[in-house]
């Protein structure tokens, strides 16, 4: 007969404790009461028990930053009650379980920065409470399953460093909850969708470091509320037509773009009609369609982050910071006093002798004169 305890609640974050200790739950306790298990940066090693599955009231349980190998045990889709899993920052290898499909209640995933293998089982489609997935560095390979569009509370989308390959779904664009999608260095083609457009409230979309081709939808220009937009390294994407953007559009672009934007050899045609310059020899010049056009990055308000950005020309426009040559002024001053004082006291003791000499050549000739 197995013992129970009443297990509630147990932290042990950041003790440093070394060794199997997860392989103290499930084995012979179990609870009737919600369980919340903390073990983060703890120093774990070992695998992860087949037995943790017993714990079927589980709501949350964190492992994050420790040094914990092996494969995820299919046995924790038994998990019923669990709300939130964090098993990133370790050593796993093997698959993402299907069986995660079976947490029906749980709001965020993190299995980030593991050794995860295999492809996206689209059964985690049918999540419909997750708001955040993470499995940013990993190995994990195959394409990005459209099933998960039905995760319709999904906000965050991390799956960075993997070797995904295929187009990004369309239909995970129709999300309207969706913040932040984060798919850099994989391996990801084709266009890129136009539906975009439709997640209003996107404000970070890092897509560097694919092979996204032809070129950028014009609907990029409504998303009003992104901050961070990141393309560059993406060797497919052609240069922008004159019929993609117009000035007015960049304008837009700039203003949503706040914080920063990375995107290489992309331009912004002038929609207005071109206007032939007058050289210095009196001939005019080439239309401003037919002249070279500057990149995106050229833009005002524009940050590139993949190269060092354009420095101004030396003193053009910049105030001479006094603040900063304030040290320098009261050391030279101070320096200034010494020289004067030693001067000073070299003159005053050089006259002191000066008048002992005469004093002492006045009392001789006045002895002289007496004798």
């Amino acid at each position: 007969m197995s013992r129970f305890i009443l297990l509630l609640s147990i932290s042990l974050t950041y003790l440093k404790v070394c060794g199997d200790v997860i392989k103290l739950f499930g084995e012979e306790y179990s609870t009737d009461f919600d369980t919340k298990i903390e073990l983060q940066s703890s120093t774990l090693t070992g695998t992860v028990p087949t037995t943790l599955g017993l714990l079927t009231r589980l709501v949350h349980f964190r492992v994050d930053f420790n040094q914990l190998s092996g494969s995820i045990p299919t046995q924790m889709g038994n998990l019923e009650s669990i709300r939130s899993i964090r098993f990133d920052n370790n050593r796993l290898v093997g698959p993402i379980p299907s069986e995660f499909a079976l947490f029906t209640d749980v709001y965020y995933i993190f299995l980030s920065n593991n050794h995860l293998s295999g492809t996206l089982p689209s059964e985690l489609g049918l999540l419909v409470a997750m708001t955040e997935l993470r499995l940013t560095g990993n190995q994990i390979s195959g394409v990005i399953p459209s099933e998960y569009a039905g995760m319709l509370a999904l906000q965050n989308l991390y799956f960075a460093r993997n070797k995904l390959m295929g187009t990004f779904p369309s239909e995970i664009f129709l999300l309207h909850s969706l913040r932040q999608i984060d798919v850099e260095f994989n391996r990801l083609s084709g266009l890129i969708p136009s539906e975009l457009a439709q997640v209003t409230k996107l404000n970070l979309l890092q897509l560097k470091g694919n092979r996204f081709s032809d070129e950028l939808p014009d609907t990029i220009s409504e998303l009003t509320s992104m901050v961070t937009f990141t393309i560059d390294d993406n060797p497919g994407l052609a240069w922008i037509k004159e019929t993609s953007f117009s000035a007015a559009v960049c304008e837009k672009i700039t203003s949503c773009l706040r914080t920063k934007i990375v995107v290489t050899d992309c331009v912004c045609a002038d929609p207005r009609p071109p206007t032939p310059s007058v050289t210095p020899t009196g001939t005019p010049s080439a239309p401003a369609t037919m002249q070279r056009k500057k990149p995106l990055a050229y833009i005002p308000n524009v940050v590139r982050t993949s190269r060092a950005p354009y420095a101004r020309a030396a003193g053009a426009g910049q105030r001479t910071n006094w603040i900063a040559f304030w040290p320098r002024i009261v050391v030279g001053l101070l320096f200034l006093g010494a020289s004067i004082y030693v001067t000073l006291n070299r003159s005053s003791s050089t006259s002191a002798q000066v008048e002992l000499e005469q004093e002492s050549e006045e009392q001789s000739n006045l002895l002289e004169e007496a004798r």
